[in-house]
């Protein structure tokens, strides 16, 4: 239970806080918490932002139930954090995503709360803590808050609006399949050659595609690369369409047992899991589907062919303005398929996307597996497949390096410190630059 002077001491700067949010981690799922938030946010006008750990914290459709926050957020949300002067947080450990390295907070009379059963986690950036259990250390606070009338002033609220207002239609054309990218769309200071791979779908594409098929009770898991990003920024996990993130620092192979996990735990055939993996990480670890299929459970893996490792790819971009290994390309020079030795071998991987065929790897392993290329493809492989009684592998090709919107959010990865190269340097000095917005509080 937690302690009453500490949720009275929580109270009492909430009342006096004009632009409050609240940050919702795991605690908030692992306690059941979700109607107690919800009510919180609801009679005090607070808006809800969400970590990965916490995706579908708030299940309810309101103007303060705003979705993601920190390095794979909405730019809107963002903004409301860095406006913010009263952050509480609940059940969770704030570290460098949803926090974007600490640097969103940029309010100067920001002040913290945080409920948390960890006392260490309670007092992060130099919180007024509420240790207890967040189911009722909310309800608790709830009712505080209720008793004293407070609530956010209309100024606020419309803010709110007005960022989820200007993020809808950004999302809504991410995700439409029929919005045509090329290759024309990756950004012009990437110096390797992309080859047209004849995709016709991105990686956002497939995820509204997922979104338009989504039920109620339905699940979809991510955990490593792209994927947990990107649905963290536009998945909607409310109305009992649940999302399983686990991203405590990129669990690649996590993703396939732990949909498997899901399955067992709701063995519920009306009730579709979904594993949405990245090519890379699937070829990393993809022998549970044997497992699956021994099992006949209904798993559903759903891979975006992107030709490796992009996310990587997309931050050593971003901090050296080279990349190096994280495509699936052919050495230049390679030995040829009769072992006869080609042109001299070249230092770097620039040759041609590798022929890897992703639908024949799940086969081999036991599962239904399709290829779908276009929107009316993966649609009807999606309902075809539901109630199929084991695992199915739906490979969908998809144009690289076609991201979802940017964040607007900073992520603490250094460039050298110490290089000849001036696209180095200079990212070096943006670096620099960026780490005066940190906020360190203890």
């Amino acid at each position: 239970m937690p302690d009453p002077a500490e949720v009275e001491a929580v109270a009492r700067l909430l009342a006096q806080a004009e632009k409050p949010i609240i940050i919702a981690g795991g605690g908030v799922l692992y306690s059941d918490a979700t109607e107690e938030l919800e009510e919180l946010a609801d009679s005090a006008g607070i808006p809800v932002l969400e970590t990965m750990a916490g995706k579908g914290a708030v299940q309810r459709r309101a103007w303060w139930q705003l979705g993601g926050i920190g390095l794979e957020g909405t730019p809107g949300n963002n903004d409301l954090v860095r406006q913010a002067d009263f952050v509480l947080t609940v059940g969770s450990r704030l570290t460098d995503f949803p926090t974007a390295s600490q640097s969103l907070f940029e309010n100067p009379d920001v002040r913290f709360a945080a409920i948390n059963v960890n006392p260490y986690d309670a007092v992060r950036l130099g919180a007024t803590g509420i240790v207890g259990d967040a189911k009722r250390a909310l309800a608790a606070l709830a009712d505080e808050v209720k008793v004293a009338g407070v609530t956010t002033g209309r100024a606020w609220q419309d803010e709110v609006r007005s960022k989820v207002a200007e993020w809808e239609p950004m999302r809504a054309s991410a995700l439409n399949p029929n919005t045509r990218f090329d290759i024309s769309a990756i950004p012009a200071d990437y110096p390797d050659i992309v080859p047209d791979t004849g995709a016709v779908l991105t990686q956002g594409q497939v995820i509204g595609l997922l979104q338009e098929h989504a039920q109620a009770g339905d699940t979809i898991i991510a955990a490593a690369g792209g994927p947990p990003g990107d649905l963290q920024k536009v998945w909607d996990a409310t109305e009992g369409r649940f999302c399983h993130l686990e991203f405590g620092f990129s669990c690649m192979g996590y993703e396939i047992p732990a949909g498997m996990g899901v399955r067992l735990a709701n063995p519920d055939p009306t009730r579709r899991v979904v594993v949405f993996i990245g090519d890379g990480t699937f070829l990393m670890s993809p022998t549970e589907l044997v497992t699956a299929a021994q099992e006949t459970l209904a798993v559903t893996v759903v891979i975006p062919d992107n030709h490796g490792y992009q996310v990587i790819h997309r931050l050593q971009m971003a901090r050296h303005g080279r990349e190096f290994g994280n495509e699936f390309r052919y050495r230049t020079g390679a030995l040829d398929l009769a072992g006869e030795k080609g042109a001299e071998q070249q230092p770097r991987l620039d040759g041609d996307y590798l022929e890897v065929d992703l639908v024949e790897v799940a086969q081999g392993l036991g599962a239904r597996a399709i290829r779908a290329k276009t929107a009316d493809e993966v649609r009807a492989a999606l309902n075809e497949t539901r109630p199929h009684n084991g695992p199915v592998v739906i490979v969908v090709p998809v144009i690289p390096h076609v991201d979802l919107p940017g964040a607007g959010a900073w992520w603490d990865v250094a460039p050298a410190e110490v290089s000849e190269d001036e696209t180095v340097q200079r990212l070096r000095r943006e670096y620099e630059s960026a780490l005066a917005k940190q906020l360190w509080l203890g």
